[in-house]
């Protein structure tokens, strides 16, 4: 369930740049005209069958994400004298950003990242660089670029007292008006979580636990 867009457009004459954990800092040609920053909620008993919004509980957010358009044009940058001018690829521009969305061998895995600018700051890692190369020079080398990066953040939960979080395993005593699919439907916000309170407790028949019995409700984030 998404909660949240936001997007910005900044104004400041300041360069943004990736800040990466191994390497340099890496300063973008030009600054982006906008971002988009995504948020997604996580939820218990949020489905099709379960609307009922009483027994929904929140889980914590998802990983948001932080969407950039950047440019990228040599068309006029050449080096060399007079005789011997040679055109500068966009690639060399382009390339250290395609980096980071690999993995760094000293590390095992794509780096982290701060992508900062101006009093903007965001960290996680890049999911992903798409480059679209829009103009050549008459030899075909690529001279202007389209750089698409995703950066996925790193992952917050919200805080929440323990005995209140579905995600933490906890202790129930079983009542005259309540039953494992009645539990369940508090517990997880959806009455199908029944088979993993039975399966914790060892219970082989749903209609033969006693009254006053003391249940384990694990985590519903535990591998089944």
């Amino acid at each position: 369930m998404d909660i949240g867009f936001q997007v910005g457009e900044r104004g400041s004459k300041s360069k943004a740049k990736f800040v990466p954990e191994v390497g340099k800092e890496i300063v973008v040609q030009f600054n982006p005209s906008n971002y988009e920053i995504s948020e997604t909620g996580r939820y218990s008993g949020d489905t099709k069958e379960e609307r009922d919004w009483n027994t929904v509980q929140y889980l914590g957010s998802q990983t948001g994400s932080l969407n950039l358009t950047l440019y990228f044009d040599t068309a006029k940058i050449q080096t060399g004298n007079r005789i011997t001018r040679k055109t500068v690829s966009v690639e060399t521009k382009t390339a250290p950003i395609e980096k980071l969305a690999r993995e760094e061998n000293s590390l095992h895995r794509p780096p982290q990242v701060e992508f900062v600018w101006g009093k903007f700051s965001y960290k996680g890692y890049v999911k992903s660089v798409k480059t679209a190369f829009t103009l050549f020079d008459p030899s075909g080398i690529p001279i202007r670029a389209k750089v698409d990066v995703v950066m996925v953040q790193y992952e917050k939960l919200k805080e929440r007292k323990p005995r209140e979080s579905p995600d933490r395993t906890k202790t129930r005593v079983l009542t005259d008006d309540n039953s494992l699919w009645t539990l369940a439907r508090k517990e997880y916000g959806d009455t199908r979580e029944w088979r993993r309170i039975a399966r914790a407790n060892g219970i082989l028949n749903p209609f033969e636990v006693e009254t006053g019995k003391e249940l384990k409700v694990p985590a519903i984030t535990e591998v089944e």
